[in-house]
This record gives structure tokens, C-alpha cells and sequence, in this order.
């Protein structure tokens, strides 16, 4: 499913500082340059992305991920869990090289 962006007058547009982590910003310029895009168009599409994906999400009431994001909490601990699963693949892997 395509992402679209109404385009509005460049005047329409509100600036909006913000401040990354040096390795997030590296990370969507390098999207950016991937898809021909600017920082500031590649940031609002990810940001639009989301959005998107959260009204698909509470649309299907049948979705699993619907209860995930409704609790920020259960959400944490499953990333804290899916974090603490990858460092272990990752000692794993490195003691079998």
C-alpha cells in the first residue's frame, strides 16, 4: 500500500526543529539518498508511515498487533524481551565462529 502525502504550498508547510541521534539521522539519510528523496520528505513519509500503519492496526479489531500498541507497556516489555533474544543470538553466533 503506497504512503501519500497531499502536496501543499511550500508556504502551507510548518518548520518544525528536531533533534536525532547522530546514528538515526545517518540512518534516514541514507534512506533518503536510497529513494531519491530529501531528510525532510523521507522524515515525514516515515512519520505519515506510521500513522498509516496505526490506523490499519486499530481498524482490524482482530489484528494481534492491535493489543501491542494499546499498551505501551506490554509493547516495552516484548521489545526489552525481542532485545535480550537477539543479544543472546548474537553471543551465540560470535563463540560458534
Amino acid at each position: 500500500m503506497a504512503i501519500r502525502i497531499p502536496k501543499k504550498p511550500v508556504a502551507n508547510i510548518v518548520p518544525f526543529g528536531l533533534r536525532l541521534q547522530p546514528e538515526l539521522k545517518a540512518a534516514l539519510e541514507a534512506a533518503a539518498q536510497v529513494s531519491g528523496r530529501s531528510l525532510n520528505s523521507e522524515i515525514s513519509l516515515r512519520l505519515q508511515a506510521s500513522f498509516q500503519m496505526q490506523d490499519d492496526v486499530n481498524a482490524n479489531p482482530t489484528n494481534p498487533v492491535r493489543d501491542l500498541t494499546a499498551s505501551p507497556t506490554d509493547a516495552t516489555q516484548l521489545w526489552e524481551a525481542l532485545e535480550a533474544l537477539r543479544r543472546r543470538v548474537d553471543d551465540i553466533e560470535k563463540r560458534g565462529q
